[in-house]
C-alpha cells in the first residue's frame, strides 16, 4: 500500500468572512504540531467561523482528532466557532 503524503493545508477566506481550511494527507503524531499551528492561526484571524474540511485526509490515527479540539480550546475569542466537515 502506498504511503499517504504529508499534511498539507489550504486556507481560503469565504465571501461571508468565514475561513475554510482544507487539509489533506496524513493526520498523525508527526503532522499534529503542523496542523495545530495552522488551526490556531486560522482561529486567531478574527473570523467568526473556521470550517476545517477533512475530505483530503488519507490517514488519521488517534492523535489526529485531538488537534482541532485543542486548537479550539486555545482560540483567543471564545465565540469563534470551529466546524469539522467531511470527517470519515
Amino acid at each position: 500500500m502506498p504511503e499517504a503524503p504529508p499534511l498539507a493545508a489550504v486556507i481560503r477566506q469565504r465571501a461571508d468572512g468565514h475561513l475554510k481550511v482544507a487539509v489533506s494527507g496524513k493526520n498523525d503524531i508527526l503532522s499534529a504540531p503542523r496542523l495545530r499551528v495552522i488551526l490556531e492561526g486560522a482561529l486567531s484571524d478574527g473570523a467568526r467561523l473556521v470550517e476545517v474540511e477533512f475530505s483530503g485526509i488519507e490517514f488519521c490515527n488517534c492523535h489526529g482528532p485531538g488537534v482541532p479540539v485543542g486548537a479550539r480550546r486555545r482560540a483567543p475569542d471564545p465565540a469563534t466557532a470551529l466546524r469539522l466537515v467531511s470527517v470519515t
